[in-house]
């Protein structure tokens, strides 16, 4: 592949309040990709909607974004904006993503075609100086002289080694359900978050409910709620324990709670099926 020109890259970072009206905060309207985006994000809270699909940038997190996709987005980000010409036809002075025309011609290189829409490369710390390095040398306009091609190439190959390895990562994906539902299951009467599963199985959250979904079909939590209501309807059958000690020992915070949830996933209350289980 030959190198492409570096158009533009530089850090950009919009920090808003939490967002507390009907409309998003920060919103972008949607506009069409003309170059190829490379866009790390080191500080989270940005939502992004690419070709109709969500997805919501957490730190460390690379979107990768070609000719012909559409983009919108929301909330706060703070990240390193790269985008890059492989066709080396662009003759701009001064770079800017929203007032380019021509649309660039998609590249068939095997370098591009391994990189994933997002993922969170393993060699952050590498990505981030490579980037400061080209935002340095670029941060208006094209850049094109060989040490930014070296830079640029540098870069590319990092990025198709980790999103290999994150690939392979996600192949074993099956063990690592089976190994996350054996935790849940294990360790259900602890707090437990969204984030500490992803944690667990070093997964980016997004894929690991997606992931989930697919093979179990239902969310992480929908199981951890179902695991811990299953032990608690044990509690009740065979145990003379109180009300309030079951859903402590099943992780819900308040027997309040408890009782809510049970009545949902049951049709009745906990005393009721207690009743109903020794009849």
């Amino acid at each position: 592949m030959q190198a492409p020109t570096i158009l533009r890259c530089f850090y950009h970072g919009v920090y808003l309040k939490p967002h507390q009206g009907p409309r998003p905060a920060h919103w972008d309207k949607p506009r069409l990709v003309k170059d190829y985006e490379f866009d790390l994000y080191l500080h989270p809270g940005r939502k992004i909607q690419l070709n109709g699909e969500w997805h919501e940038m957490e730190e460390g997190t690379l979107m990768v974004r070609r000719p012909g996709d559409v983009v919108s987005g929301f909330g706060s980000f703070g990240c390193y904006m790269l985008t890059l010409d492989f066709s080396n036809t662009k003759k701009e002075i001064f770079y800017d993503r929203n007032e380019t025309q021509d649309v660039q011609l998609l590249c068939n290189d095997e370098l591009l075609q391994v990189l994933p829409v997002c993922f969170k490369p393993r060699r952050l710390e590498e990505c981030v100086h490579l980037m400061r390095q080209m935002a340095l040398r670029a941060p208006l306009g094209p850049a094109r002289d060989e040490e930014d091609k070296q830079l640029v190439m540098e870069f590319l190959h990092l990025l198709a080694a980790d999103a290999y390895h994150v690939k392979r990562d996600e192949n074993s994906s099956p063990d690592r359900l089976i190994s996350l539902c054996g935790h849940m299951q294990q360790h259900y009467s602890r707090e437990i978050t969204l984030d500490s599963l992803a944690e667990y199985v070093n997964l980016d959250k997004s894929y690991l409910i997606r992931l989930f979904k697919q093979e179990l079909g239902v969310t992480p939590m929908t199981y951890l709620a179902r695991v811990r209501m299953e032990n608690a309807r044990l509690l009740l059958a065979e145990t003379d324990e109180s009300i309030a000690e079951i859903a402590r020992r099943c992780g819900f915070q308040t027997a309040t709670y408890f009782h809510t949830c049970f009545k949902k996933m049951y049709g009745m209350t906990p005393m009721a099926y207690r009743q109903k289980s020794r009849k």
